[in-house]
């Protein structure tokens, strides 16, 4: 049995500053078990690693979703 603990979104960056969109969320579960900074840094060396993006932009994480909407 397989369960989902979450969801992970790599989108074209509408932000000057950033050339793809990082978001992700993960269930109450993950969450409450401390995952969640483990989960940023994992998808943060992931990406550095494996993609060719040279600025990825986490909203409501690195940019409040308030300056990441206005960029």
């Amino acid at each position: 049995m397989t369960e989902e603990l979450g969801c992970l979104y790599l989108s074209p960056s509408k932000h000057p500053d950033h050339d793809v969109e990082v978001c992700f969320w993960l269930v109450k579960k993950a969450s409450d078990a401390g995952m969640e900074p483990r989960f940023e840094t994992f998808v943060r060396d992931w990406l550095a690693a494996a993609w060719p993006f040279k600025k990825p932009g986490f909203p409501g994480r690195q940019v409040s979703w308030d300056d990441w909407n206005q960029g």
